[in-house]
């Protein structure tokens, strides 16, 4: 789920199944859920989406 300009934008994915939607409401917040079957490393895509985030609001 992403903020826009026009309210939200909703992308689930899951295998070859992709769904995208659009609302005209502003979401309650924004977020990114991943599923892996394989170890992540979680902290290591929080400090690169932080740093992404920063890079964009400087």
């Amino acid at each position: 789920m992403l903020r826009i300009p026009e309210g939200l934008v909703r992308i689930n994915r899951q295998g070859d199944d992709l769904h995208i939607e659009t609302q005209n409401v502003a979401p309650p917040d924004s977020r990114i859920e991943l599923i892996s079957s394989s170890e992540a490393d979680w902290n290591a895509l929080q400090s690169a989406l932080l740093k992404l985030r920063l890079a964009t609001t400087a």
